[in-house]
């Protein structure tokens, strides 16, 4: 390529320069880059020079500092441009220079190097638009596609106030040719080079910021937004967001009518454009109208493919610019239409915003209990009302027939919307003892529900009807308000973090190696869907204290759990679901800490659409374990394979059995932490394991056995916040320490 391109004839050197133009990479333009930049300048042949630009801007993508080899390279564009009487050079040569500034530009390379190459590019600018050559014209424009890139390539490089005047009055000239009525009578090919030269001018007016020709721009684009041609349509809107995110939107919104006009529009890429439009138009004097647009639109079933954006987008300006009452229409109205496009965070912010609100909370109870009463809703916005509910249920007026609603309602809703039923009436009945009996009733008739999930939560509820002094102290509304630096303090307390308090009876524990103790949730997705880890701690903090559960579900698998304990084995049946339509292969590994030891009956599995299967893993308990075993599976289905890692509620704790007459309490080590503990929280969670208390006001304690290491008494002193584990095992009471804060987090 090298000997072709100096070659004499014209035409080899051409041919071999349409090669290179679709070859070009890194290596081929360090090695013959220079040929061409001389061929690009100095050859007599205005077809050599013209491809031989071409090229290089091609080469340059790949090369970018091969300009650096040129150091005249400045000096010969500025010669070209003066001399060159061919203006398809001039264009080659434009292209070339807009990708060499373009590439400075954002390298943060100052640009007024280039500022001698102004005066000379205004000047063929000018002569294009006024003094045009009749052997360029093209639809009565001449040379239309040199004038687009003189317009972009200007304003990068023009500093001088005169030049830039020049240019600007030139583009002031030029789009006054749109507001000619005689524009829509000339031909649509001449039509539409004016539209794209105009559209270009009113770009380079808005991202510069030029008033002068703003003005001008935003009158022409209100009188293109009123043209029956989509894609002039689609050129407009796009114009307009490029005018409201610089600096022009109170100019933009005196078009907010005519945009909402084309939303009416059937093509669904214009009603795209639309929401974008207006979503860069909004402020606070019109956020509610666009609002109301948006709400509009979520039942629009042409939209169904960026329903998710535009909720999205809505939630965004409704947590900008409203509040109160306002607020709550909005995001309530957002709620009832968005269906399962509804998140948790959308809940999460919901709550948030209440908080601080004592008018807005009670509005939104009151407009809860009316859309309820009278629409029901979907499953989503079902659990978002009872999760307010939950929170701000007493400023309720009628809750036995809003209760009423619910549950005759039941058996036609899914078995999540149940649970989340289920958790808003256990929080009322704190504050409602009216609703005892109706709760009792439902409670009653799903307490053998196929759900696990489903039926561990009726099965605690059910508890506490048995049990009403527990309660106050079960059901405690989360708080949605910042931290104060005592609150923080209070929580790393409770956390486990302050430092160990030395009696006569405590072993010294560096507070480090305690932290190093500490229990660690490890969960791993390779899809990491949004909320899925959260999820599954919370489940997994549940299911240690359970004999089973579900541990485990995506939108393709569900895994429940049962386990059985004798001795110092625990039996563990896993039954992996397939939810989804496809057939799934899994393969399933099992990871488990010093201490244990597992046999895994069946390590590969293929399950049918909407089918279960199960195995059975066994685990033997030889000494102290902190970590618990993961459950690491592959699962596979459509060509598609997706890695989930998890662990099992094996945990020391599992192991608990009570003493018998014939064991020795012997038990000279004591570790003992101050934990900021509530004395009912302590006994609800041993009670859980099936352990029997001696307690008075000021002590709780049980003795316990775990297979294989020996007695242990877990003791709480009450009036010193103290819990101590002593056993004749120091590492033993660490771990237990550990997973009893875990456990009671």
């Amino acid at each position: 390529m090298q000997h072709d391109l100096q070659n004499t004839k014209d035409e080899v050197i051409c041919e071999t320069l349409s090669t290179l133009a679709v070859i070009s990479d890194a290596q081929i333009a360090e090695v013959v880059g220079q040929i061409v930049m001389k061929l690009a300048f100095n050859n007599s042949e205005v077809i050599v020079r013209k491809k031989a630009l071409l090229v290089l801007k091609q080469m340059i993508k790949f090369f970018p500092s091969l300009i650096n080899l040129e150091p005249q390279f400045i000096k010969k564009v500025e010669l070209t441009i003066q001399r060159e009487n061919d203006l398809g050079v001039i264009q080659s040569l434009c292209k070339l220079l807009y990708e060499v500034i373009l590439k400075d530009k954002n390298s943060g390379v100052d640009l007024k190097k280039y500022q001698c190459l102004s005066f000379s590019l205004v000047q063929i600018f000018k002569r294009l638009l006024t003094e045009p050559t009749s052997e360029v014209m093209y639809h009565g424009i001449c040379m239309p596609w040199l004038v687009i890139d003189l317009i972009k390539l200007i304003p990068l490089i023009c500093i001088e106030k005169r030049e830039i005047v020049s240019f600007q009055s030139l583009c002031e000239e030029f789009l006054q040719i749109g507001f000619s009525d005689s524009l829509f009578e000339i031909p649509s090919s001449q039509r539409d080079i004016i539209f794209s030269i105009e559209i270009e001018i009113i770009k380079y007016s808005f991202e510069f910021e030029v008033k002068r020709l703003s003005n001008i721009s935003i009158s022409l684009l209100g009188k293109l937004l009123a043209v029956n041609d989509i894609n002039i349509n689609y050129l407009t809107l796009d114009l307009l967001n490029i005018a409201s995110q610089n600096g022009f939107k109170e100019s933009t919104k005196k078009l907010f009518a005519k945009v909402i006009i084309l939303g009416n529009s059937f093509d669904i890429e214009l009603k795209k454009r639309v929401i974008d439009t207006l979503f860069s138009m909004c402020d606070n004097s019109n956020v509610i109208n666009i609002c109301q647009v948006y709400n509009q639109m979520i039942n629009n079933e042409d939209l169904i493919g960026i329903k998710e954006d535009l909720i999205f987008k809505l939630c965004i300006l409704t947590e900008k610019y409203l509040k109160g009452k306002e607020y709550v229409d909005i995001m309530m109205s957002i709620a009832f239409n968005g269906g399962n496009y509804i998140s948790f965070e959308l809940w999460n912010r919901t709550l948030r915003k209440l908080y601080d609100d004592q008018e807005a909370t009670k509005y939104c109870i009151l407009l809860i209990e009316k859309i309820i009463k009278k629409n029901f809703g979907s499953d989503d916005f079902i659990e978002l009302c009872c999760l307010i509910l939950g929170e701000y249920g007493e400023y309720c007026e009628d809750i036995l027939s809003l209760i009423q609603t619910l549950i005759s309602k039941f058996r036609f809703i899914k078995d999540s919307t149940k649970i989340r039923i289920i958790t808003a009436l256990m929080k009322l009945l704190k504050k409602f003892n009216s609703i005892k009996d109706l709760l009792m009733n439902i409670c009653i008739e799903y307490q053998y529900s196929s759900n696990c999930e489903l039926q561990q939560r009726i099965k605690e509820c059910l508890y506490l009807i048995e049990h009403p002094s527990m309660i106050p102290v079960v059901i405690d509304s989360s708080i949605y308000k910042d931290t104060t630096i005592e609150e923080k303090t209070i929580i790393n307390e409770v956390e486990g973090t302050p430092s160990l308090k030395l009696t006569s009876t405590t072993k010294i524990v560096n507070k480090s190696n305690v932290m190093k103790k500490q229990f660690k949730f490890h969960f791993s997705h390779s899809l990491n869907p949004s909320g899925l880890c959260e999820k599954v701690e919370i489940i997994y903090k549940k299911t240690m204290s359970l004999n089973e559960g579900i541990i485990f579900q995506d939108q393709n698998i569900q895994i429940g759990y049962r386990s059985k304990v004798i001795d110092n084995v625990v039996g563990v049946q896993l039954f992996y679901g397939n939810i989804s339509s496809l057939p799934i292969t899994v393969n399933v590994r099992v990871i488990v800490p010093h201490g244990l030891t597992s046999s895994l009956q069946q390590d590969k599995l293929t399950i049918e659409s909407h089918q279960q299967m199960n195995h059975i893993i066994q685990f033997k308990l030889n000494t102290s374990f902190l970590e618990p075993p993961r459950l690491q599976i592959d699962y596979h289905f459509n060509s598609t394979s997706i890695n989930v890692s998890l662990p099992l509620p094996i945990t020391l704790l599992k192991f608990f059995k009570q003493p018998t007459p014939m064991i020795s309490s012997s038990l000279p080590e004591q570790t003992t932490i101050p934990y900021l503990l509530n004395i009912n929280q302590f006994q609800s969670l041993f009670s859980r394991y099936n352990l029997i208390f001696q307690s008075n006001d000021q002590v709780v304690e049980t003795h316990c056995i775990i297979p294989t290491l020996g007695e242990i008494k877990i003791q709480f002193k009450f009036n010193l916040k103290e819990l101590s584990v002593s056993s004749s095992n120091e590492q033993l009471n660490l771990d237990v320490i550990a997973l009893i804060l875990y456990s009671l987090q």
